[in-house]
């Protein structure tokens, strides 16, 4: 195993997260591979490098990952989330559930319960449990009454129910956020 300075780790994370802004994730997969090889002990190398391999559609590859570094740290709150995601593509809705909120018990930072949160009510939403998931994009809506994708996700949500005029507020609070979301689309 050859060991990298801190000076030489720092410079490689950084490079990685470069990669990442640019969209070259191979790259990054490349860089956190040989930090994981050389520097072991660093437990959210294995979340990084599942968080690249999800992003080039590598699904296999980051649930492995992200389990590796559950082995590491099995009380990691963003590897649960994230292990949780990949289970959610993968279509094991039942252990994406379980997943991430057992990554939301543990505590994360406000953001990333949030999104954990309103993944929660898109999974909810697949599984047609549909006031189930209203009421985990009204969790995430709560936590941060800002964060845009609960606001659209839950009038989406109102518009298959019929409840048009909570659809309407719904999509309304979302204009209210970002005036130029919908052109997006």
């Amino acid at each position: 195993m050859n060991l990298l300075s801190e000076d030489e780790i720092f410079e490689q994370e950084k490079l990685a997260n470069e990669n990442i802004k640019n969209g070259n994730f191979f790259e990054a997969e490349k860089i956190f591979k040989n930090l994981i090889k050389t520097n072991i002990q660093n437990r959210s190398y294995y979340n990084d490098l599942g968080n690249v391999q999800k992003e080039q559609g590598k699904i296999i590859e980051a649930k492995i990952s992200y389990k590796k570094g559950l082995e590491l740290n099995p009380n990691n709150s963003r590897i649960l989330i994230n292990l949780g995601s990949v289970l959610k593509i993968e279509g094991s809705l039942n252990e994406a559930i379980n997943s991430i909120k057992k990554g939301i018990q543990l505590g994360p930072d406000k953001m990333t319960e949030v999104i954990a949160l309103n993944n929660l009510g898109n999974i909810y939403k697949q599984k047609r449990e549909l006031e189930e998931a209203l009421n985990y994009y009204q969790k995430a809506i709560t936590l941060e009454p800002n964060y845009l994708l609960s606001h659209f996700n839950m009038g989406g949500l109102y518009e298959e129910l019929g409840d048009i005029n909570s659809a309407i507020s719904s999509h309304s609070n979302v204009l209210k956020i970002n005036k130029k979301f919908y052109y997006s689309f």
